[in-house]
């Protein structure tokens, strides 16, 4: 540890080589601000300020840093202008990152690869994520640094050329040699675990130290899971590794799974947000035609009420044409979703919305998705936003959906409140942000307004909810233009939930106002026109100007 958040300041510190973590104290447990990579300078706030350290610097691995005390910092700004401007646009980037609420994080430049499970498949994940375009990945095995092992100083010293050489170094474990393979947790950014799929019922005698010294160092440990299938299936499904962060699948060595995690690696990846807002939502099938037309790659998908159905139909990898079909299947196949039954809870029974969303999903879990996902529902017993990020893909869908009213609410396994994600916050871009950190964040925005028929409604509020039945099932009754119950709890749900959504580096709103929230019947019509609103929007945006905007960061 270099300095705790509070202590006084008495100089700052240039990394040389390795890397740096900044955290603060909040509710207790340390939150990660920020990881810094070679040229970064920490320490400086304080020696501006003079106030007391502002968050505590760690050292995750063997670092070098160059140590300005304050009178030399001071001598340094004041007779360089560049040193100057560099330093103020350093605290202008942490600033705007503090008001955005996000943390500035450098792509990891060294990656431990390591056995996991009963068939350990690191070396050859290695092997080929190196041969991979897009990526300039080294291999450092223990027989190519044979001749410096038995010197700290020497292995330290090629490991930091190597590293300023290459955009990644893959250091591969030894099984035969532990000593080579601690060696190899300690000295790297993130820590990854690689078995076959089929293998990981079982955890290799190396996991525990791997994802202990991870954890003590507070570096990211993944897991990456090899399948000898293409598709996405329950029966692959493993119980979650204690201290694992996230999961990547490699179907059949897919050189386009080898590259998403390649992009993951090195933060060019890209995250697309779906919203809420009912049968409109369908429209974000047609912004997805459109981004794979415009030949842009998602890496991460995440979403909300019925942005959370077609952001898990995302996940699974499936053609355009698979996608639209099983969107098909739930919203006009299966006739009206609501089931009514006695309105104690709500309109609906729910057995109707389950069929259509386990139909679709079948036993598919989170974790077994070959795109990371997430999905958001609404805590009613603790008054925040509930994140899904794994168990049945099915459950955290239907909780997402679960329109207060309308649907049933959903339990979780301690006995909270869920209901539709929309409730709070129909477009979560923030979650995906801190979760997912892509370098590019789309998001879909469908809410608009809503078309609504008042033309009936009574000037007094005093409705007969016979005549209004009347109305709706009589053949010869006076036609009324009138909003329905259904129709004002989902209308009331999309208002409530909508925010005005800044963080996204790209909006796609598709004008959605001719659509009513439950017109699923206009399926066809709502998916083409998210197409042609995105195709228009993607011909004229530049991705590679936010790609150069966030290169420098931090």
């Amino acid at each position: 540890m270099l300095a705790r958040e509070g202590d006084e300041a008495h100089c700052a510190w240039l990394l040389v080589s390795g890397r740096l973590n900044i955290t603060t104290e909040h509710n207790g447990a340390a939150r990660l601000l920020a990881s810094l990579g070679p040229g970064s300078i920490v320490g400086e706030m304080a020696l501006l300020t003079g106030a007391p350290r502002s968050a505590t610097i760690t050292s995750i691995r063997h670092s070098r840093l160059l140590r300005l005390g304050a009178d030399a910092f001071e001598r340094i700004v004041l007779r360089d202008a560049d040193v100057l401007l560099q330093v103020a646009r350093t605290v202008v980037r942490r600033l705007e990152a503090s008001d955005h609420d996000r943390q500035l994080d450098v792509a990891p430049s060294t990656v431990a690869a390591l056995p996991a499970g009963r068939y350990p498949e690191h070396h050859e994940f290695a092997a080929r994520l190196a041969e991979v375009g897009g990526i300039d990945a080294h291999l450092v095995t223990s027989d190519s640094m044979e001749d410096a092992k038995s010197d700290f100083g020497a292995l330290i010293d090629r490991l930091h050329q190597l590293e300023a050489q290459h955009d990644l170094l893959l250091l591969v474990a030894d099984e035969t040699d532990e000593a080579w393979t601690r060696w190899c947790v300690r000295h790297s950014d993130m820590a990854l675990l690689v078995g076959a799929a089929r293998g990981l019922g079982d955890r290799h005698e190396m996991e525990d130290f791997v994802v202990e010294g991870s954890s003590r160092r507070s570096a990211e440990t993944h897991l990456v899971a090899v399948h000898a299938n293409r598709v996405p299936s329950a029966a692959s499904s493993f119980a979650p590794r204690p201290g694992v962060d996230r999961n990547h699948h490699v179907r059949q060595w897919a050189v386009e799974d080898l590259q998403r995690i390649g992009r993951i690696f090195t933060r060019t990846s890209i995250g697309l947000v779906l919203g809420g807002g009912g049968a409109k939502g369908f429209a974000h099938l047609g912004v997805i035609r459109a981004l794979r037309e415009a030949g842009i790659v998602i890496d991460h998908v995440g979403g909300s009420s019925i942005g959370a159905v077609v952001a898990g139909i995302c996940a699974m990898d499936w053609s355009y044409e698979q996608m639209v079909e099983g969107a098909k299947r739930v919203a006009v196949d299966h006739g009206s979703l609501i089931d009514p039954g006695i309105p104690a809870i709500a309109l609906a029974k729910g057995a109707r919305l389950k069929r259509a969303i386990r139909g679709l999903y079948g036993d598919l879990r989170i974790e077994d998705l070959p795109l990371s996902f997430f999905c958001t529902s609404t805590d009613l017993t603790g008054g925040g936003v509930h994140v899904h990020h794994d168990g049945p893909l099915w459950e955290a869908v239907r909780a997402s959906v679960a329109i207060p009213g309308i649907f049933p609410p959903m339990p979780t396994p301690d006995g909270r409140v869920l209901v539709d994600g929309s409730v709070l916050d129909s477009l979560p871009v923030g979650v995906m942000r801190h979760r997912h950190r892509p370098t590019i964040l789309i998001a879909s925005d469908i809410t608009g307004t809503t078309k609504l028929a008042g033309g009936n409604l009574s000037r007094d509020g005093v409705m007969s909810g016979w005549r209004v039945a009347a109305n709706r099932y009589l053949p010869r009754a006076e036609k009324l233009e009138v909003p329905l119950i259904a129709d004002l709890l989902t209308s009331a749900n999309a208002v409530v939930g909508h925010r005005s959504q800044t963080d996204a580096d790209l909006l796609i709103a598709p004008p959605m106002d001719q659509f009513g929230i439950l017109d699923f019947p206009a399926f066809a019509q709502i998916l083409e026109a998210g197409y042609e609103h995105a195709a228009r929007v993607l011909s004229v945006w530049d991705p590679q100007s936010l790609t150069e905007r966030y290169a420098g960061s931090p």
